[in-house]
């Protein structure tokens, strides 16, 4: 019998079938010219044979570890069968062989699937981000008028079947945000894999039930950080955060006291479901009862009232969104006095904040000194802490007037953003002290204030990250395609200038270009053409403002023109991984 020569035993080969090729050519590949591989050649072949490192699989994917060292007869073969789909394995391959991946449309057709597959073949991955931009449409605040689904393309990879517990990934890390397509079903996969998840970012998946988010949270008992955002995150969920899971105690073989059971919401560090309107408040008294190390809250757009801050037991709080909820300004400054460390405070649209006599008392009183009472003096000033708050990020609104920035100033030397909205009245001096004020500002957004053009110019001026693009108003639409780093483009009520093969041109000519807002009133030829599914590149939203004219209730002698237009509806084009979603919304989104 001949023997092994150690080249052979080092070696072992890959066979996979294209069934998705209609030629019958075969090609042979060796991982040593990995980066020489002709993809399309391979892609087009209908068998595929790679000639591989048999101890680098191993050690790089549990899949064939187990296959080639277990008690399967392939482990004691130089020749196998691999049952994958051939593009997302040779993806697959490439990454183990530290070959630059981009994953694409293309590449990357199904997210599970691959997903599921790649954590399998390399298990040593920690982190991933499968993040796009979230959908303008969140179906618990937009009025949809129609909406139609239209898969673009024939998945044809096989979801990988687990024979018997499958092998365990080390992924501590998984940001899923965005992702439409995302549903039940896949969570349920995904934690079968990714038991030790201590962060996952949910935010606008809104394919997802409460009851599939409160089965992941279940399945997740390692989280420390939940992203939820605009989802239907609700009371089941909240419901599972607050039930007790069993301590290292509970697993002695004694009867297990309940002292012992922990609720996940005990160790959260970080909890955002902001926009979730489907959680009750007594939900939300529930929860905050149960999270005393929150470090980061967001409850933006939610029930959210003075009472459930009451109940919240935490004192550790860095960041809190409170945005467009009921809070007073007697539970802001409740929760401001109980977390002396808290340096982002976001609390624009909160209407209860203005009080009766005009001014905002609880951002009025919390800038330079923090007042914590005990747990049985409640705000008692004698329990005072010399401790000066130190401002990086302010949203604020109602309320909001320029007393407040002024008592606001020995706590604002290092804000690096603040958003002005309805409701503040920060006049015009307050503005252009601004930048006195907060040397280290980066980011400033002013939305209903009466201001001048100078005070304008003088933040500017002391703003660091602001970029030319180009004589955009001079030269015309065609000026923006010189702008290649624009991610995000909205154009409004410019004129009528902008031709019909706009949005197919600034996909193809701007590279990194997301999402893309147009109103139909500027379209030269009454309207605009749509890219394809691979003609989109990186678009993943396009929003497409529609307007009507309404005649003006008071008629003006000799003036012409007296209509005016008013917003009817918005269509939204939004791609996934799967297919494209059209929708036409009553809002302006």
């Amino acid at each position: 019998m001949a023997t092994k020569s150690p080249d052979d035993e080092e070696f072992i080969t890959l066979e996979l079938e294209n069934s998705s090729s209609s030629t019958v050519k075969e090609i042979f590949l060796s991982v040593t010219d990995i980066y020489d591989w002709d993809l399309p050649s391979i892609l087009s072949s209908r068998i595929v044979r790679i000639r591989a490192h048999r101890h680098r699989l191993m050690e790089s994917s549990r899949y064939f570890d187990a296959l080639l060292s277990g008690s399967y007869s392939e482990s004691s073969k130089n020749f196998i069968s691999i049952q994958w789909d051939l593009e997302s394995f040779i993806t697959i391959l490439q990454f183990i062989y530290g070959y630059p991946v981009e994953f694409t449309l293309t590449n990357f057709p199904s997210l599970l699937e691959n997903m599921l597959n790649l954590l399998e073949s390399s298990p040593l991955i920690s982190e991933m981000d499968l993040s796009v931009d979230c959908s303008p449409v969140m179906p618990l605040k937009a009025s949809i008028l129609s909406s139609v689904t239209d898969g673009y393309q024939q998945l044809s990879g096989k979801l990988h079947v687990f024979n018997g517990r499958p092998a365990l990934s080390k992924l501590t890390k998984l940001s899923l945000e965005g992702r439409t397509e995302l549903r039940d079903s896949d969570l349920v996969n995904i934690s079968l894999l990714a038991n030790l998840l201590s962060h996952i970012n949910l935010k606008g998946c809104t394919s997802l039930t409460d009851m599939g988010i409160s089965k992941a949270v279940f399945k997740f008992k390692q989280l420390s950080s939940i992203i939820a955002a605009d989802t239907y995150f609700g009371d089941l969920s909240i419901s599972c955060l607050c039930s007790g899971f069993p301590s290292f105690d509970c697993f002695t073989g004694t009867k297990c006291d309940p002292k012992h059971l922990k609720p996940l919401a005990f160790t959260l560090q970080l909890l955002d479901v902001g926009g979730c309107r489907s959680i009750s408040q007594s939900s939300l008294v529930h929860l905050l009862e149960h999270a005393p190390f929150l470090k980061e809250l967001g409850l933006r757009d939610t029930v959210l009232g003075d009472d459930a801050l009451y109940h919240f037991v935490g004192c550790s709080l860095e960041a809190l969104d409170i945005c467009e909820t009921m809070v007073s300004r007697n539970g802001l400054a409740y929760i401001i006095r109980r977390n002396p460390k808290l340096i982002v405070l976001k609390a624009k649209g909160c209407r209860q904040l203005s009080s009766s006599d005009g001014r905002l008392r609880s951002v009025g009183c919390m800038p330079k000194y923090d007042f914590v009472g005990s747990t049985t003096d409640g705000d008692n000033p004698d329990h005072a802490l010399s401790r000066v708050f130190t401002w990086e990020e302010l949203r604020l609104g109602w309320g909001f007037y320029p007393s407040s920035l002024k008592i606001l100033e020995p706590s604002i030397q290092m804000l690096k953003a603040i958003n002005v909205g309805v409701g503040a009245q920060l006049g015009e001096l307050a503005v252009a002290s601004l930048p006195k004020l907060c040397p280290l500002l980066e980011s400033v957004s002013l939305c209903f204030q009466v201001i001048s053009d100078s005070a304008v110019r003088n933040i500017l001026r002391s703003l660091k990250n602001l970029q030319d693009c180009g004589n955009m108003t001079l030269d015309g639409i065609s000026s923006l395609m010189d702008c290649k780093a624009v991610e995000d483009l909205l154009l409004r009520h410019n004129g009528p200038g902008i031709p019909r093969n706009f949005i197919i041109d600034a996909a193809s000519k701007l590279p990194l270009l997301r999402k893309l807002a147009l109103d139909l009133c500027d379209a030269r030829d009454g309207g605009f053409d749509s890219p394809s599914a691979t003609g989109r590149f990186f678009l993943r939203t396009v929003t497409i403002a529609r307007c009507r004219s309404e005649r003006c209730a008071i008629v003006l002698p000799n003036v012409a023109g007296q209509k005016h237009t008013m917003h009817k509806e918005s269509i939204v084009l939004e791609w996934n991984s799967e297919e494209l979603r059209t929708y036409i919304v009553e809002e302006r989104v």
